[in-house]
């Protein structure tokens, strides 16, 4: 089998306006429930904020633990009781919220036949939830461990960000079986913590890109679209 040509799509801030994270607190926040873990997530990630704002705390160490520790909200549920969660954020969360110009790319895409891969930080289940919907092929996200039938709250492998984007996305496409032509292949995505996934294609692409990644961009003579 020839190899395909692919193309990689961050979520948050690429695919959407909203944030996927927002939208899995707000689920148990609507519902009055969860409260403790609420307050204990942000006055735990209060404190990292400013050290990132302070510039003692990198980006990447700031968002990991972020993304991590949404495990304590679905912590004690099982696979089925938490696909409420993943509905209720692309359903309802994202609902007006998908930035238009990337459904319209992704449309594009699939048109051509090209494999269509979601690459995000945000919980696994989530993600493949929002590939079915927008008729995806793969979605590789962060895996989180089950115990007994239920989530721990701890990551099971890592959180799916940075290097790791581009490194647990290959080895998604190996243990598939799908053989990717790179140099042909496209890559979209909003800020710099998906460099690794851009630099891993023939065409990356900043796209809805932030004021931190369109500098990058610029200089490497990337394609922008807003």
């Amino acid at each position: 089998m020839s190899a395909r040509t692919a193309a990689f799509f961050d979520l948050d801030g690429t695919l959407t306006k909203v944030r996927t994270w927002a939208g899995i607190i707000n689920f148990f926040k609507e519902r009055g429930e969860k409260r403790f873990t609420y307050y204990r997530f942000w006055s735990y990630h209060s404190i990292l904020y400013l050290l990132h704002k302070a510039g003692l705390l990198s980006q990447t160490g700031f968002r990991e633990p972020w993304a991590a520790n949404l495990g304590w909200f679905f912590r004690g549920m099982t696979e089925q009781e938490a696909e409420a969660i993943w509905q209720w954020t692309v359903d309802d969360h994202f609902k007006g919220n998908w930035q238009e110009n990337a459904l319209k790319i992704l449309e594009e895409h699939k048109q051509k036949g090209d494999f269509l891969v979601l690459v995000s930080a945000s919980p696994a289940p989530l993600g493949r939830y929002v590939a079915g919907k927008l008729g995806m092929d793969m979605a590789v996200g962060t895996e989180f461990e089950l115990k007994d039938g239920r989530f721990t709250g701890k990551v099971k492998e890592q959180v799916n960000i940075a290097d790791r984007k581009a490194i647990l996305t290959t080895q998604r496409l190996t243990e598939a079986g799908i053989e990717v032509d790179f140099a042909a292949s496209s890559a979209y995505a909003d800020a710099p913590g998906d460099l690794a996934m851009l630099e891993m294609v023939g065409r990356p692409v900043a796209l809805n890109g932030d004021e931190l990644l369109l500098p990058i961009a610029e200089e490497r003579g990337w394609e922008h679209i807003p």
